[in-house]
């Protein structure tokens, strides 16, 4: 999350998701600040999503991401992971590593309880080839035991959890708060 793009419009769709996903319980946020922000800016930006920052640390690219990411995989919340572009696959390319969260790091997290949730941003695609590479994230989460599904559009996002019927049941209340079409989930 970088602060010069607070407010956008994908903050208001992520604040939408988060909205639609209360009756869950609990929603906190990593935000994946990639550079210094104030203690007010941290504030705003929770309020506006209607979710608590559990952790102000800056990702650079030689952060040690596991002590990084220690307070999303003990989180007893439902999490909202928000990087600067999204997810991705592999780390073999050291360039603009704080931008991303790593599918290994997402498996870690979402397995930390069957009873939550976990939400993350994903912006990480070549738009030619977008819904492939979406499934490929998807069939690499699944494989590993973690359920997912992803919102495609402008604004994508991926949500997990290591329990299928918590999922559908996150899915299908988000299409009956939201009223968006079910053909923008795979």
């Amino acid at each position: 999350m970088k602060m010069e793009f607070f407010g956008d419009t994908y903050d208001v769709i992520k604040q939408s998701f988060l909205q639609w996903l209360n009756d869950f319980g609990k929603w906190v946020v990593h935000p994946m600040f990639s550079e210094n922000v104030t203690a007010e800016d941290a504030e705003n930006y929770s309020s506006l999503l209607g979710a608590r920052v559990i952790s102000t640390e800056i990702l650079i690219g030689n952060t040690n991401r596991s002590i990084y990411f220690r307070a999303a995989v003990n989180c007893i919340d439902h999490l909202f992971l928000d990087p600067d572009i999204g997810i991705r696959i592999n780390d073999n390319n050291g360039m603009n590593k704080q931008s991303y969260i790593f599918i290994k790091e997402l498996i870690s997290i979402a397995s930390r309880s069957p009873e939550l949730l976990t939400l993350v941003f994903d912006q990480s695609f070549d738009r030619r080839y977008e819904r492939e590479q979406l499934e490929e994230k998807l069939s690499i989460l699944n494989s590993n035991g973690i359920y997912s599904k992803a919102y495609v559009s402008h604004t994508k996002f991926i949500l997990v959890s290591c329990n299928r019927s918590l999922l559908e049941n996150a899915i299908s209340t988000v299409l009956r708060k939201s009223r968006l079409p079910s053909a923008r989930f795979i």
